[in-house]
């Protein structure tokens, strides 16, 4: 047996008044900001190695979501009566949902070499770092993440079957789901 403690990833806090981030060990509903007192604290920040996403929810019955996805979008869809569709709200937040990502996830939500499999969209956006040009209007976008057994996050990825660098083109029949720790192995290498 194990003298060491199981640790977990803290729960993470960003104070939307002074842009304070802060970690507690559990989730915490009601939080005060110890710094300036604002009360307004609910967005969780994801480290990923890609950079940081402020979280504002997951959403776990995320095939739903995913089988909203058109298979084709048009000039006329984007502009058209219909365009309502190409963005939804999600949590109070307008997300964008035209992108080949989210059409490669509908077909398939599970990791072609690991095998891990997907357990909830996170709505996202970028973590700015410049607070005087973050808007709260901003269009957020999702992305797809499985849990390991060891109650890790791993996001998924698009990987290009033939890489770009080998002559790869921009499709739906190039693309594979891959979580981000295989795509990073596989890199620019043909499997």
């Amino acid at each position: 047996m194990s003298k060491h403690k199981a640790v977990c990833r803290p729960f993470r806090y960003q104070c939307k008044e002074c842009g304070k981030n802060l970690a507690y060990p559990q989730k915490i509903d009601k939080l005060v900001c110890p710094i300036c007192g604002g009360t307004d604290m609910h967005a969780k920040i994801y480290s990923a190695k890609t950079g940081h996403y402020v979280r504002v929810g997951r959403i776990r019955n995320f095939k739903n979501v995913l089988n909203t996805i058109k298979d084709h979008w048009s000039k006329r869809d984007l502009d058209g009566p219909d365009s309502g569709l190409i963005v939804q709200e999600f949590f109070g937040h307008k997300v964008r949902m035209y992108s080949a990502r989210y059409k490669l996830f509908k077909k398939n939500s599970t990791c072609v070499t690991c095998g891990l499999e997907a357990s909830f969209l996170a709505v996202e956006k970028h973590n700015t770092k410049n607070r005087a040009t973050d808007n709260p209007n901003d269009i957020y976008h999702l992305n797809l993440y499985g849990i390991t057994t060891s109650n890790e996050e791993v996001m998924f990825t698009k990987d290009h079957i033939i890489p770009k660098s080998q002559g790869g083109h921009n499709s739906l029949i190039n693309y594979q789901t891959m979580c981000l720790k295989c795509n990073a192995e596989k890199a620019d290498k043909l499997l």
